[in-house]
């Protein structure tokens, strides 16, 4: 996934941005390697739920 189509996701931000993050973490660790640039992006923009995440 390319950090354009982060930029894309971030304008079309669902509802639950959980969920977003999640498809954005899978997409960029999908295949024999990783996306570097893009799940730096998606790392960086994880902050903004962790809130809502809880503890287990």
């Amino acid at each position: 996934m390319s950090s354009r189509r982060h930029a894309a996701s971030t304008l079309n931000t669902p509802t639950e941005p959980q969920d977003l993050l999640a498809e954005l973490f899978k997409a960029d660790m999908k295949g024999f390697g990783t996306d570097e640039k893009a799940l730096s992006a998606a790392v960086v923009r994880c902050h903004l739920v962790l809130r809502d995440i809880k503890p287990v």
